[in-house]
């Protein structure tokens, strides 16, 4: 039985593009977060500056950083290109 307070752990899969890779363990990785948890504090723990623009695709669709996540989620980031 869990303690007071403590919120449940869910598993999500964490992709990130390349040029990200200091952030991350590789291609692909799991992360444990809370339920609940939102997509700015996964780029929090992984320590990406929230001053880098990024794409975020969660299960195939585009979502804000304030996106909540519920669990066996698939997320990609990508950083913002631009062109012209």
């Amino acid at each position: 039985m869990s303690g007071v307070g403590a919120r449940e752990k869910v598993t999500i899969t964490i992709d990130l593009h390349p040029t990200l890779s200091q952030y991350g363990t590789g291609d692909s990785s799991t992360m444990q977060v809370e339920k609940g948890s939102s997509i700015i504090d996964v780029l929090d723990r992984l320590a990406i500056p929230s001053e880098i623009g990024l794409t975020i695709v969660v299960n195939g669709t585009i979502v804000s950083k304030n996106t909540v996540l519920h669990g066996n989620e698939s997320l990609k980031i990508f950083p913002l290109v631009g062109g012209g």
